[in-house]
C-alpha cells in the first residue's frame, strides 16, 4: 500500500506542476484510497493529500470539491496538531471569494492557525494575517488589528 500511495502522490503532484489538474485530483483521490486500506493510515500524509486535492480541485474551478477537501484537511490538522496544514486549508479556501462576503469557515481555519502558529514572525504567518478574509475577521479596534496590518504589508 506504501508504494501505491507514494507513486500516486508523486504522479498527482507532477500532474498538478503539468496543469493537468483533473488528473492530478483523480491521482491524490487513488492515494487517498489506497491510503485508507493501510492497517494504521497516516493522518499527517491524509492531511497533506487532502491539501493536495483542495489544490488541484480549486485549480480545476471544481470549488465545491475544493471547498470539501480543504474542510477534511483543517479539521484533521486541528486533530493531529498541524498548525502549518491549518494555515494551508485556511489560504486554500481563501482562493475562491466572493467581494463583500465573508467566509466563516474560512476565518475560523486562518483564527485556528493564528492561534496554533503562535507570535513566531514566519511567511506563513504573514500570509494568514494578510488574507481579506482573516482581515475582515479583525476589528480596528481589536488589539491584533495592527499585526494583520504589518502582515498584510509584509504578504505584499
Amino acid at each position: 500500500m506504501a508504494r501505491a500511495v507514494r507513486l500516486a502522490t508523486l504522479a498527482g503532484r507532477n500532474s498538478l506542476e503539468l496543469l493537468a489538474w483533473e488528473e492530478a485530483a483523480g491521482l491524490f483521490e487513488r492515494a487517498l484510497a489506497a491510503l485508507e486500506l493501510a492497517e494504521r493510515p497516516d493522518q499527517w500524509q491524509r492531511c497533506e493529500l487532502l491539501l493536495d486535492l483542495g489544490e488541484a480541485r480549486m485549480a480545476a474551478s471544481e470549488v465545491p470539491a475544493a471547498r470539501a477537501a480543504y474542510q477534511q484537511a483543517g479539521e484533521l490538522a486541528r486533530r493531529i496538531g498541524a498548525p502549518e496544514a491549518l494555515a494551508r486549508a485556511g489560504l486554500g479556501l481563501g482562493v475562491e471569494f466572493t467581494t463583500g462576503i465573508v467566509d466563516q469557515v474560512e476565518v475560523g481555519l486562518l483564527e485556528g492557525a493564528l492561534a496554533a502558529l503562535g507570535g513566531a514572525d514566519s511567511r506563513l504567518r504573514a500570509r494568514v494575517l494578510a488574507r481579506p478574509g482573516q482581515g475582515a475577521a479583525v476589528h480596528p479596534t481589536d488589539p491584533a488589528a495592527p499585526e494583520a496590518q504589518r502582515g498584510r504589508r509584509r504578504a505584499g
